[in-house]
């Protein structure tokens, strides 16, 4: 009886240990930016919010729409408050709703950082709006994000 608890208090062990270290290899990465943006051939986005693991958080970025089929393609750095950024990079997003109040989904990989963000790496996903009539709109992003 002693030697199946011991077994089975090992693999409870080992277990957690395992858990622990797939848990800490992760950073959340998970927030609401509000936003605004100026429209055109190239549209500039400015935000703020709050994101995990950077706490209060400004977002600037650019982006681009496919004239043919409204996929956005652009790019856009989170500045945390003690001034370490990440920089992510998005294609080919689709966008679904009617003007002048859109919707858009996708992921967006990390392209490079500064400061204690310098070493991170992988994809995290979004969802977001968008009213032209005021020229406002959010996103939520959610994922983790490696380091490399």
């Amino acid at each position: 009886m002693r030697k199946i608890l011991f077994v089975a208090t090992a693999a409870a062990m080992a277990l957690a240990m395992f858990s622990g270290t797939a848990q800490a290899a992760g950073h959340q990465f998970r927030g609401h930016i509000a936003t605004t943006a100026v429209p055109g051939p190239t549209i500039t986005i400015d935000g703020r919010g709050h994101v995990s693991g950077l706490g209060d958080t400004t977002m600037t970025g650019v982006q681009t729409a496919d004239p043919t089929t409204g996929a956005l393609t652009g790019s856009g750095t989170f500045t945390a408050a003690n001034g370490a950024d990440i920089t992510f990079a998005w294609s080919d997003i689709p966008v679904g709703g009617t003007p002048p109040v859109i919707t858009f989904a996708g992921s967006m990989r990390v392209i490079g950082g500064t400061g204690r963000l310098a070493d991170r790496c992988g994809t995290v996903g979004f969802t977001g709006g968008f009213d032209f009539r005021t020229n406002t709109g959010y996103f939520d992003v959610s994922g983790a994000l490696e380091t490399c």
